[in-house]
C-alpha cells in the first residue's frame, strides 16, 4: 500500500517537471489542468500568489499555474494533438511599471527585480482602442468687428455682399473664388512687382490674407477684382463700394483700391480710395476727366493708419464723389472729379510707386473681411 502511494505521487511529480527551452518556460497541460482544478476552488488574490512565486524553489513549479489564473491569465486548454505548450520567453518590464504594479500591492511581489521576471509574471494587456478623432469648432465668419451690410440702402440697390466664408487654401483661391483674381500674371503699376494670387492669397475664417513678399525673382502681390455669381464684373455707371480692411505697416507695398473705366481709357477718369503705402496714412483722388487724368482733380488725407481695422466707402452720383472712413465722409463736386463713364471696381495690393522694388526682406498682410457694391435705385 506505502509502495503503490509512493509510485503515484512520484508519477504526479513527473506531470508538473518544468524546464527552460529557449530562455522561456515549458509547462506540461496536464500540470494545469490540476492546479486550474485548485485554483478554482479556492481563487486566491494575486497577494497571496506573489507571495507563493517568492517562497522557495521546490513549490514554486507546482504553483505556478494557479498565479497566473490570479493574475487574469486564460486558461490554455490542450490541443488533442499537442501535450505541451511553449510560453513566450521573459519580456523586460520598466522600472514605471514595476513601481506602479507594487504600489498596489502589500506582498512580496512589490520587491520583485524588474530586469528577472519570468513570462508568468508577464500580464497581456489588451490592445488599447483609439479615441474618435476631435471635431474643429467652425471658424468664427466675421473677425473685424464689423458684419457685410447685405441688404438695399436709401437711394441704392445691392448688387454684391461678399463676405468669404468659403475657405481656400494658399494656390485656391482663384478656384474658390473664380473672377476675383483677374489680374493674375501682369505686372503692377511701378513694375516692381507681380500680381499672383496663387502665391499671396488665402481665405480663413471670413477673411481674405494677401501674404506680401519677394519670392519667385521679385514682389509678389495680388489684386481682388470683384465678380458676380462666379463672373466677371465689367462694373456700372454711378454706384455704392464698401470693403472692410486693415493691413501690417509694411514698406515698399501699397493698396490703390479704385474705380477704373470699364473700356481701359485713363482719359475718363480713376478714382482711389482708400490709396495709402502700408507704413503712410489713408487717402483718396479723384483724377482729372477733362483730358488731364494724370492730375489729381480732387485729394483728401484721412490721417489714419493702416494697421487698424477701417471700412471705406466710395459713393458716385452724377453730381459728387463721395469717400466715407469708419462713418466720417467728405465728398466734392467739382465735375472735373466726377466720371461720366462706366467703371469697374478693382482692389490692387502691390509695390509702391516710389523708392525702388521692397527689400528682400519686407514682408506682411493685408486683410480684407468683406466687400459690398450698390447701384443707384
Amino acid at each position: 500500500m506505502f509502495l503503490k502511494f509512493f509510485l503515484a505521487r512520484r508519477l504526479l511529480s513527473a506531470c508538473v517537471i518544468t524546464s527552460a527551452v529557449g530562455g522561456g518556460l515549458v509547462v506540461s497541460h496536464e500540470a494545469v489542468s490540476v492546479e486550474q482544478s485548485s485554483s478554482a476552488a479556492t481563487a486566491a488574490p494575486a497577494e497571496t500568489s506573489a507571495r507563493a512565486v517568492a517562497g522557495d524553489r521546490a513549490s514554486r513549479d507546482s504553483r505556478e499555474s494557479s498565479w497566473r489564473l490570479a493574475q487574469g491569465a486564460t486558461p490554455t486548454t490542450p490541443a488533442p494533438t499537442q501535450s505541451t505548450e511553449v510560453v513566450p520567453p521573459p519580456v523586460e518590464t520598466p522600472a514605471s511599471e514595476t513601481a506602479e504594479r507594487g504600489s498596489t500591492s502589500t506582498g512580496s511581489a512589490a520587491s520583485a527585480p524588474s530586469t528577472s521576471r519570468s513570462a508568468a509574471q508577464t500580464t497581456q494587456r489588451p490592445a488599447p482602442v483609439p479615441a474618435p478623432a476631435p471635431v474643429a469648432p467652425p471658424a468664427p465668419v466675421v473677425t473685424s468687428g464689423s458684419a457685410v451690410p447685405a441688404q438695399d440702402l436709401p437711394g441704392w440697390n445691392l448688387v454684391l455682399a461678399e463676405d468669404f466664408t468659403r475657405d481656400a487654401a494658399l494656390g485656391q483661391f482663384d478656384s474658390v473664388y473664380p473672377g476675383w483674381s483677374g489680374y493674375d500674371g501682369s505686372q503692377d503699376t511701378s513694375g516692381n512687382g507681380t500680381y499672383n494670387s496663387d502665391a499671396v492669397v488665402s481665405v480663413s475664417g471670413g477673411v481674405v490674407d494677401k501674404n506680401l513678399h519677394s519670392g519667385n525673382g521679385g514682389a509678389q502681390v495680388a489684386a481682388l477684382t470683384p465678380a458676380i455669381d462666379g463672373q466677371a464684373w465689367d462694373g456700372q455707371l454711378y454706384g455704392r463700394y464698401s470693403v472692410r480692411f486693415r493691413a501690417d505697416d509694411v514698406p515698399g507695398y501699397k493698396i490703390a483700391w479704385l474705380l477704373w473705366p470699364s473700356n481701359d481709357d485713363w482719359s475718363q477718369g480713376e478714382i482711389d480710395f482708400p490709396e495709402a503705402d502700408l507704413d503712410s496714412t489713408i487717402s483718396g483722388f479723384a483724377h482729372d476727366v477733362t483730358g488731364n487724368p494724370s492730375r489729381n482733380a480732387w485729394h483728401m488725407n484721412t490721417g489714419a493708419s493702416m494697421t487698424d481695422w477701417h471700412t471705406a466707402t466710395i459713393e458716385w452720383t452724377p453730381d459728387s464723389v463721395t469717400f466715407i472712413l469708419d462713418g466720417q465722409a467728405q465728398s466734392t463736386t467739382d465735375r472735373s472729379a466726377i466720371p461720366t463713364d462706366p467703371m469697374r471696381w478693382v482692389l490692387q495690393t502691390e509695390t509702391a510707386l516710389d523708392g525702388g522694388a521692397p527689400s528682400s526682406g519686407a514682408a506682411g498682410h493685408v486683410q480684407v473681411d468683406w466687400v459690398a457694391a450698390w447701384s443707384r435705385a
